[in-house]
């Protein structure tokens, strides 16, 4: 892990002041930090930090794919779901992360404003069904789920509940 270091702080202001402390410092350090939420990412990127893991990402995710297959989606399914949430939700924390400014409150960055409706425009489409992103790929890959499969969503809920 030479090079290598793991910023975890849970204040939020000392993660973003050691961030910005060694990006400066010691610029040949790769950083991988830790984000409290999407803000926190943007302050991190502008800090200079490009390996940013947010807290509740991964668990909101898994959650999500948990509730798409309690909803009767085929796992497989959940998971491509899942992934292609995941991969345009990266697209678009890296283009709004290039667009914000520390400097200018949110509510007044109008690039950072208009692309962001334009992400959630998109995502809301995308979930009703209307967006060549996910619907596409969903009638493509969607396999009804197996009587195995039911079981198995059915034993491992049980299992969840005890």
């Amino acid at each position: 892990m030479r090079g290598k270091r793991v910023v975890a702080i849970d204040d939020r202001e000392q993660s973003l002041e050691l961030v910005r402390y060694v990006t400066e410092h010691y610029p040949h350090v790769y950083l991988i930090t830790r984000a409290v939420d999407r803000h926190h990412v943007y302050e991190l990127w502008a800090a200079g930090s490009r390996d940013i893991i947010r807290e509740t990402f991964d668990s909101a995710t898994r959650a999500g794919r948990s509730a798409l297959e309690a909803l009767g989606h085929h796992p497989y399914d959940a998971e491509r779901q899942v992934r292609g949430y995941v991969r345009n939700d990266k697209t678009a924390l890296r283009e709004l992360a290039n667009l914000y400014d520390p400097d200018i409150p949110v509510h007044l960055n109008l690039p950072y404003i208009e692309r962001s409706r334009e992400f959630l425009a998109q995502l809301t489409a995308a979930m009703r069904g209307q967006g060549s992103t996910f619907s596409n790929r969903v009638e493509r890959g969607w396999l009804p789920p197996t009587m195995q499969d039911l079981e198995t969503v059915i034993e491992e809920n049980l299992a969840d509940d005890k």
